[in-house]
């Protein structure tokens, strides 16, 4: 018997195409290495010589609100209704108060629109003298958002300015904290006064009130003395009436007292807590030349690949056909 011949070795289709890849990329390398290193090259020369770099600086605030003037969380009123029934309800007794006294602020979610807003960034173009520089131009040039503790955002806000002359970003990004300070004090204080002329005005109105049901008071004893009627039930109602306005007027007096506080703060606090302020960059954040190289590199060889790959169907192309008109 003949001595049997060994098996041959089984070659699936995508191991022989994947051989055939490795050797025509051998075949090829120094083209391929050739224009990676050509593309690369272009990439540094244009990121390094070509490209005006963009600097940024970039600026830490947190803003200063006040909490709404509250009410006295411990005042009951004791009012009698046209019935003679008592109630007890606050919030319905001091529904309108209430809503006068609150101090309307602003969201600090809403500061990153007004650090971009036209007021201030025409003074700060006129606070830098950058009379050519328009506002639109300006606002393309920042960029202002709450900074994020993991998916929560928090209230400090980062104000980042590019431009070309390292210097003058800084000074922008300074100036713009330095004018949103003054544009909230200016609302607040505007908020402020409109405030305490409403309260002012409630208070007189609330005295007159007062003035007027200690006059009805009296008017009604006297009366009830000249004809001997008992009047209890009256005359209780009207002193609760009376101790009512009187609850009302303390509450506006001490509400006054506590806007006159605040207006004497607002007036000598910071509005805006400069956690860092912009310094002069070093080092330019446009173009990111390692990431250009990087980009540059990969497109090279995906392009050289190509080539190659391209050429080599083509021949193989090329000698099929010849083979078969042989």
């Amino acid at each position: 018997m003949g001595q049997q011949r060994p098996p041959e070795p089984f070659y699936n289709s995508e191991e022989i195409d994947f051989r055939n890849l490795l050797k025509t990329m051998g075949k090829w390398k120094k083209t391929i290495l050739s224009v990676t290193i050509i593309v690369m090259l272009i990439s540094g020369i244009y990121s390094y010589y070509f490209v005006t770099p963009i600097f940024e600086a970039k600026a830490v605030v947190a803003p200063v609100t006040s909490n709404e003037i509250g009410l006295p969380g411990n005042m009951t009123y004791v009012v009698n209704n046209q019935n003679g029934n008592d109630f007890t309800d606050r919030q319905k007794l001091l529904d309108n108060m209430d809503n006068l006294v609150r101090l309307n602020q602003i969201d600090y979610t809403l500061y990153k629109e007004m650090i971009t807003s036209d007021y201030v960034l025409k003074r700060t173009i006129t606070s830098l003298n950058l009379k050519r520089l328009k506002p639109e131009k300006l606002r393309d040039k920042i960029s202002a958002g709450l900074r994020k503790n993991g998916t929560v955002d928090t209230n400090i806000i980062e104000v980042s300015v590019r431009n070309s002359d390292p210097e003058l970003a800084a000074k922008i990004a300074n100036a713009l904290v330095k004018e949103a300070s003054t544009y909230i004090y200016e609302f607040n204080k505007n908020q402020m006064d409109k405030l305490d002329q409403a309260l002012e005005a409630q208070l007189a109105e609330a005295q007159a009130d007062m003035v007027k049901a200690k006059a009805d008071l009296e008017e009604y004893q006297g009366g009830a003395a000249r004809t001997d009627q008992p009047a209890s039930i009256e005359v209780r109602k009207l002193e609760d009436k009376i101790q009512r306005y009187q609850d009302i007027l303390d509450s506006y007096n001490s509400k006054i007292m506590e806007l006159k506080v605040r207006q004497a703060l607002c007036k000598s606090g910071d509005h805006m807590v400069v956690l860092s302020a912009a310094t002069v960059p070093e080092t330019p954040a446009k173009p990111n030349k390692i990431l250009n190289l990087a980009i540059a590199c990969v497109l090279g060889l995906f392009v050289s690949i190509s080539g190659v790959l391209l050429v080599e169907y083509i021949r193989n192309t090329d000698e099929d056909e010849s083979g078969v008109s042989a």
